[in-house]
Order: structure tokens, then C-alpha cells, then sequence
């Protein structure tokens, strides 16, 4: 579905982004070495995400990068997307984003400033998996952390696609999950499939309305970020400009 896979391919698109900050400066030194944990499989993940507080090893009252939220998250739910960013990123030589010459497909895409820090990873490899991920700043001082993870479509087994939403409490190092801001949503058409769209640089998120058996959305769901939350503000029947 082409806006499925827009937001995506944009890791591929915008190779201008670079950053000069490392992990490995902020932990333990530059070339600290990142030793990839067993991996689980993404439905698992998807059946677990919501029951668990995951600590995070950050100082209490600071706001850690995006990529120390991701290692915490690793830890207890490890996936190859998220492996493979951490392994790249603590390389000395990382300055933001990595695309290889090579016919793999991969592409790494980091981000830390504000407004909204972001990490991608895009493989061509079919079936692998993806990885979108974006902070937010929110007023009471804790941050929302949005993972989404990718699959295309891979033989008789369809697309899989997810967003996991966690709250960062500063105060206590702990990210708790939280519902998605679509959960009690109610399709426009009933029994439509209702399929998400984030737009990382922007900080946009809609929910499509599909037809069983079809890819194109009908409709979309808006919604808009309060400074605390993501607030419903009703569909439209096409994908908002910003998105474009």
C-alpha cells in the first residue's frame, strides 16, 4: 500500500540528515561495544508490549536519547530491527545515518535535536523487519516514546505492522506502556480495518480506514498532539497534506 510504505521509504529518501552525537559518547566512551541480545519474534512482542514497566539505566531527572530508550526497550523485548541500529550507531565512525552501497537495501536514519528525535531502519531484504521510532517532549516533563515495527508482505503471510506507545518518567527511570491513542476508535464503515500512519520529521499521526481485502484507505482518522496527548480531530477522506 503505497502510504503503508511512504513513511518508511523516507529513511531511504532524506540521506541529507546527520548528526555528529554517538551513543558511545554519552555511556561509555566512544567504540563502546553493543553485544546483541537472543532476538524475539515481532507477534510476540506485539502480545507482550503492553504489560510490562521497563526500567531504564538513566540518571533520575534527566531525559535520556531516544537510542538509550530503544537499548532499555532491547532489553526486554530484543528484535533484529533494533539490533541492528544499536550495533551500528556505537560504531566510531556513525555520524547519523548510513546508507551502503552494497544491494542489501539497508539504511539507518538517526536524529536527537528537537523537535522530534527519531530513529529508522529500512531493510530491501523481503520479510525483514523495519523499525520507525520517535520521541516527544510532553508538558509534565516526561516523554512519549513511539516504536513502530514493519514487515512486508513475504509469501502467504501478509504484512505485519505495529506501534507500541510508552510514557518516560524522569523521575522514576521506568517507561510504562500506554494505550493507543486509536484504541477506542470506531470505524466510519463497520467491520473497515483500521491501519496507522506516523509521520516521524513532522510528528503527525492518522489511522487509515480500509475495506476488507483492500490497501487504499477510504478515510482517515486525524489526530493532533496536545502537548500530552494524541487527541482525536475526525476523519477526511484523503491523507493530510502534511503527509505528502
Amino acid at each position: 500500500m503505497k502510504y503503508l510504505f511512504a513513511f518508511s521509504l523516507l529513511a531511504i529518501l532524506l540521506t541529507g540528515c546527520k548528526n555528529g552525537l554517538r551513543i558511545g559518547d554519552i555511556l561509555d566512551g566512544p567504540g563502546m561495544v553493543y553485544t546483541p541480545p537472543t532476538n524475539v519474534e515481532l507477534d510476540e512482542v506485539q502480545r507482550k508490549w503492553h504489560d510490562t514497566i521497563i526500567p531504564v539505566d538513566a540518571p533520575k531527572g534527566e531525559e535520556p536519547i531516544i537510542i538509550t530508550l530503544l537499548t532499555a526497550f532491547n532489553r526486554q523485548y530484543p528484535t533484529h530491527a533494533v539490533d541492528t541500529v544499536l550495533t551500528k550507531v556505537n560504531e566510531p565512525d556513525f555520524e547519523g545515518a548510513y546508507f551502503p552501497d552494497d544491494d542489501s537495501g539497508d539504511a539507518i536514519q538517526t536524529l536527537y535535536a528537537r523537535p522530534y528525535p527519531f530513529v529508522q531502519f529500512y531493510t530491501g531484504k523481503e520479510g525483514a523487519e523495519h523499525l520507525n521510532a520517535c520521541t516527544i517532549q510532553r508538558d509534565n516533563g516526561h516523554t512519549l516514546l513511539i516504536i513502530n515495527f514493519f514487515k512486508n508482505a513475504q509469501g502467504d503471510k501478509g504484512e505485519f505492522n505495529f506501534f507500541s506507545f510508552f510514557d518516560y518518567d524522569p523521575e522514576t527511570s521506568q517507561l510504562t506502556p500506554e494505550t493507543e491513542p486509536w484504541a477506542k476508535l470506531n470505524p466510519v464503515v463497520k467491520g473497515n480495518r483500521l491501519v496507522p500512519f506516523f509521520d516521524l520529521f513532522e510528528g503527525i499521526f492518522a489511522v487509515g480506514e480500509c475495506k476488507e481485502g483492500s490497501d487504499e484507505p477510504d478515510y482517515f482518522h486525524n489526530f493532533d498532539f496536545d502537548g500530552q496527548n494524541f487527541t482525536y480531530m475526525g476523519h477526511e477522506s484523503n491523507l493530510p497534506e502534511d503527509f505528502e
